[in-house]
Parts: C-alpha cells; sequence; structure tokens
C-alpha cells in the first residue's frame, strides 16, 4: 500500500511538475504548436495536463487557455466527420468531443465576462452539433454566445468567423449560406482575397 502512495506521488509530480516549471505563456505555446500542427494527440495530452494541474495555479489566463486547448480537440471533429467507423466508435468519438467541451465550459465559468470568453463558448457548442437533434439542442447557445461576443467586441475577428461558421458549414436547410457567410467574412475583413466571393 504505501509503495502505491509513493508511485501515485510521483506519477502525480511527474504530471504536474510542468505547471511549476513552465508559465501559462509556456502552456499557450505549446498549444498554438499543436493548432499549427493538427496534432490530436498532443492537443488531448495537454488538456489532459492543463486540467489536472490549473487547480494548483488558477487564474483567469491558465483557466482561458485550458478552454483554448479544450477547443483544440475540435480536430477530433474533423476525424468524426471524415471517419467512416463503426457506430459505436463514432459515438465513442462524439463523447471525447462533448467532454472536451464541457472541460472548456467549465474552464470559462472561472473566467470574467470579456468578449473572447463568449467566443470560445459558442465555439464549443458548435463542436457539440453533429446532428440535426444536437443543432436544435445546442445551435441557440451557439447563437447567443456569439451575439455576447460581438456586442461586447465588434471588432473580434475570431467572434465574426464563428458567427460565419453557422452559415458556411449548415445545409441550406438548416440555415447554410455560403454565399452570405463569404459577404459577411469579406465586410469585416476587407484585406481578404476578393477572389473568395
Amino acid at each position: 500500500m504505501f509503495v502505491r502512495t509513493i508511485w501515485g506521488f510521483v506519477l502525480l509530480l511527474t504530471v504536474c511538475t510542468p505547471i511549476f516549471a513552465g508559465t501559462v505563456d509556456d502552456y499557450q505555446t505549446r498549444a498554438q504548436r499543436v493548432e499549427r500542427e493538427y496534432d490530436l494527440p498532443a492537443a488531448v495530452a495537454l488538456m489532459v495536463e492543463l486540467q489536472s494541474c490549473v487547480i494548483e495555479n488558477p487564474s483567469d489566463e491558465s483557466f482561458m487557455t485550458l478552454a483554448r486547448v479544450a477547443l483544440l480537440v475540435e480536430l477530433r471533429r474533423m476525424e468524426y466527420e471524415t471517419t467512416d467507423a463503426d457506430p459505436r466508435n463514432k459515438r465513442l468519438l462524439g463523447r471525447t468531443i462533448d467532454d472536451a467541451a464541457k472541460v472548456g465550459h467549465d474552464a470559462l465559468k472561472k473566467v470574467p465576462n470579456v468578449s473572447e470568453k463568449w467566443r470560445m463558448q459558442a465555439d464549443l457548442f458548435g463542436t457539440m452539433i453533429r446532428s440535426k437533434y444536437k443543432g436544435n439542442k445546442y445551435g441557440g447557445e451557439m447563437d447567443k454566445a456569439t451575439e455576447r461576443a460581438r456586442k461586447m467586441d465588434p471588432n473580434n475577428a475570431s467572434a465574426i468567423v464563428t458567427e460565419c461558421k453557422r452559415l458556411l458549414f449548415a445545409t441550406k436547410g438548416h440555415g447554410g449560406d455560403v454565399p452570405a457567410a463569404l459577404e459577411m467574412l469579406l465586410l469585416y475583413c476587407p484585406r481578404a482575397d476578393a477572389n473568395l466571393a
């Protein structure tokens, strides 16, 4: 029993050491690298590491970073959409996505009211929409969070992109409108290539 306790403590130190050795900036840098490289296993590992350790170093920055990393698990969404896996495996993958979104939502509850909080909240709801049922369940929440983000900072480029996601990815029958999305992006991002329209 004593040996198990010692090994558990050693494992805990091993997992949590980076939060003490590094800074939130280190985690943000790692998150940027994971996003740039589309490294799903690293995103999941980083989320677990941050989730385990953020309790020891609570701050607005650390909770925002945890939410950002939870959003990186959205990379799983691409896997979900492109795989022809067994339905049971697809359900498991969907649960993994929803679990990451819950981690992000929980982290954002501890962050002050800023535009980026609500933009990430909207994107987390977006990751959970994978069917008509889920669209009905989370679509309104995504829209409300996006609207709050845009009201708080009309120039938040990430919130503008989030607002366009439903137009870009939903079918026409569910409000999808690619030309309208591109028009909105070009309106708010005047340097964007006009050939997109």
